[in-house]
């Protein structure tokens, strides 16, 4: 069998496997030469979809495994950014951050995770990504910061984090 094999929407085994949590598995297809940087058709790669699955052990060892923290797929989205728009999960945001990734990345739109985090509500993570030293002034294409946007979305908890970390 073909190990990097894709289907109809360009996923390979280990993105599957990835995106299940299966660590052992994910070691078996790395063993017999699956490609970790391979792309979908929307460009995530092992590293996106495991971050929905939160298994950090996993994410560890595909970033052991030359994985790139930073790796944009096609709509700019890095795995931290495809983070604060799924799951928010905080303990998989710390273990990003701790392996390299950049906290004021920017996808196509001049969003940043700590915008994307506060629009889904991801309180977690917007307390993690303060904690990493987001960029709290950091303008989207429209003008508008983290803090304004949770605002105008009424996210009453995320404002209180965030009022808490300018004060």
């Amino acid at each position: 069998a073909d190990v990097n094999f894709q289907n109809d929407s360009g996923k390979t085994s280990l993105m599957l496997t990835s995106y299940a949590g299966k660590l052992e598995v994910v070691k078996e297809l790395i063993y017999h030469g699956a490609k970790i940087d391979y792309q979908d058709k929307g460009g995530s790669t092992a590293l996106h979809w495991a971050m929905d699955g939160g298994n950090v052990e996993l994410i560890e060892y595909l970033v052991e495994k030359g994985a790139d923290v930073n790796k944009k797929d096609y709509n700019g989205w890095t795995p931290l950014l495809r983070l604060g728009a799924v799951t928010g999960n905080e303990r998989v945001c710390k273990t990003i951050l701790d392996l390299g990734s950049n906290v004021n990345v920017r996808d196509k739109d001049g969003k940043t995770a700590l915008m994307i985090a506060v629009v889904n509500g991801h309180q977690g993570m917007v307390q993690c990504l303060l904690d990493k030293n987001a960029d709290i002034t950091v303008k989207n294409e429209f003008g508008k910061t983290a803090y304004e946007m949770a605002q105008s979305m009424e996210k009453s908890k995320v404002l209180r984090t965030l009022e808490e970390y300018m004060e």
